[in-house]
């Protein structure tokens, strides 16, 4: 028995390496590699959470940021309990503007736009005539200056006339400008 031993000592040996080899280290191998990935999982997620905790006073900032903007949006608004009444204030300052700049309105239309959350959206349209450059000072002070805070020029379109080196000539228009307004009448 002690030859059969001697025999194949030499393939017990490598057969106890294995075996060990499979049994334990390939085992604890594969534990080692499953704690080191959790273990880069938990430092990536402290990461991010130690950065989310740094932007908590930039989304702060953010937010009142957020809250001054609207703030001043909802300051421009005009407020009305009576829609139609609101149409013909804002129509009669813009036919006296437009008579400033020596333009004449030749027709005017209302459209209104969606209300939300107690908010109108109103558009008038209007098409007028005049000289080309009262119409440039018109749309200038329009654009410069806080007439109608909430209101703003979403089209327009000029077909102009009659121009010499002298004058720009005439000028026939259409000029859509959306307004926007709370209601009572809009919830």
């Amino acid at each position: 028995m002690s030859q059969v031993w001697q025999q194949y000592k030499g393939y017990i040996i490598v057969l106890l390496i294995l075996l060990l080899a499979r049994f334990v280290w390939q085992p604890l191998w594969q534990s080692r590699q499953d704690n080191w990935q959790q273990l880069q999982y938990s430092e990536n997620a402290r990461h991010k959470a130690q950065a989310l905790l740094t932007l908590g006073d930039d989304m702060q900032q953010a937010q009142q940021q957020i809250q001054t903007l609207l703030a001043t949006a909802e300051s421009k608004l005009g407020t009305a309990n009576d829609l139609t009444r609101y149409k013909l204030q804002i129509q009669q300052q813009l036919e006296q503007l437009f008579a400033t700049h020596q333009l004449q309105i030749t027709l005017s239309s209302w459209r209104d736009g969606i209300a939300d959350s107690g908010i109108q959206t109103l558009v008038l349209d209007l098409r007028f005539s005049g000289k080309a450059k009262n119409y440039l000072k018109l749309l200038h002070q329009l654009q410069h200056s806080a007439i109608i805070p909430s209101m703003v020029i979403i089209e327009q379109q000029l077909t102009m006339r009659a121009q010499t080196p002298d004058s720009m000539g005439t000028a026939d228009g259409n000029m859509s400008l959306r307004l926007a307004v709370t209601s009572q009448e809009a919830e």
